[in-house]
């Protein structure tokens, strides 16, 4: 993931506030992931802010799904332009962010089995595809739609491919419990909400009307809302959310997309420019430089994994590594941005 040139249409507080949640929930998963790394089960009682956290993350384990809809989202809702630069950035950061996560600079991690860092990367350009060439968007809308209608993991199956191949296009749960984002159908899912991006650019929300249609669908949704529920606390918690199956996938993914579409809408819009206060979730770089926050948290998640010991022996050492962790997020990509903006300056 990576930055789209903002231009109009103007910004969405509303899903700000939404995709701001989802990642800090990320966030605040992995850094717990980095301190008590190989764990079957992790323990509770360490943290106060680890046990809400965790908590409300049970109900919403699907975050993912989430952050990286509202990314492709917002390249369709934009219309942003390919800033080329910024994707090689990105991906020099990435490359050293995933060898870090990896225990220390090691190159060779990268191509050890495929995991989310390689999905992401591949994600991002053909997110990009688009942007390049726009007309491809209903091609590749309808494309992955279909992609989430045909059984990939069966096929996989009868056609006895290897296991490296089925981790990266069709996605196999390994004896660990460890999954990984497969391409199929979830590329698909960047390309859907792409097209739906666009299709609200040019047709935002209209309010009564549309409210009428989305409320039989949204009452279907919570009535079998729970899918994703209470994950395994362990590195089965891939294969759990992976193994859901696209109807229960979709029932949990409408209410996001129905928050996605009334955050266009010009009485929401209305209520954050009224009260600019509630605007502050925009303003964060977290939020204006999300592939850029990303790939930061793995490496501040990662050097704290290197005082794992020094963490797990003190409740109150945890609790402040909670409760710095977001902050420092933070404030490492917006130094990394100001970085990233003075050396396009110098190549000016």
């Amino acid at each position: 993931m990576t930055s789209i040139q903002e231009t109009s249409p103007p910004r969405l507080y509303l899903l700000d506030w939404v995709r701001l949640i989802f990642l800090s929930l990320i966030f605040l998963y992995d850094a717990y992931a980095a301190v008590w790394p190989g764990e079957v089960q992790w323990p509770f009682g360490k943290a106060f802010t680890w046990d809400w956290s965790y908590n409300f993350f049970a109900s919403f384990s699907f975050a993912g799904f989430v952050v990286l809809a509202a990314f492709a989202f917002l390249a369709g809702y934009k219309k942003g332009k390919v800033q080329f630069f910024n994707l090689l950035v990105l991906l020099f950061v990435g490359v050293i962010a995933v060898s870090f996560w990896e225990g220390g600079l090691k190159w060779e991690s990268l191509g050890n089995e495929w995991d989310i860092y390689h999905y992401l990367l591949i994600n991002a350009f053909c997110i990009y595809l688009i942007s390049w060439k726009p007309k491809l968007k209903w091609i590749l809308g309808l494309v992955g739609i279909s992609l989430f209608l045909l059984p990939w993991k069966n096929y996989a199956a009868d056609f006895n491919f290897s296991i490296p191949i089925q981790r990266i296009f069709t996605g196999i749960c390994l004896q660990d419990g460890r999954g990984g984002w497969h391409l199929f159908p979830w590329i698909g899912l960047s390309w859907v909400m792409y097209l739906f991006g666009d299709i609200t650019a040019r047709r935002p929300f209209v309010q009564i009307r549309e409210l009428v249609l989305w409320v039989p669908v949204l009452a279907f949704c919570f009535w079998n809302w729970g899918a994703y529920s209470h994950p395994p606390l362990s590195l089965g918690f891939y294969c759990y959310v992976f193994g859901q199956s696209n109807l229960n996938f979709w029932i949990h993914m409408l209410p996001i997309m129905f928050l996605f579409r009334v955050s266009t809408a010009s009485f929401v819009q209305k209520i954050f420019i009224n009260y600019p206060v509630l605007q502050w979730p925009s303003h964060l770089y977290m939020s204006k430089k999300l592939g850029l926050a990303f790939l930061t948290h793995i490496v501040v998640c990662s050097v704290f994994a290197e005082f794992e010991a020094f963490f797990q022996t003190s409740s109150l050492r945890l609790e402040i590594y909670f409760i710095v962790i977001l902050p420092l997020i933070e404030g490492f990509t917006r130094l990394l941005d100001m970085l990233m903006v003075r050396i396009r300056a110098k190549m000016a």
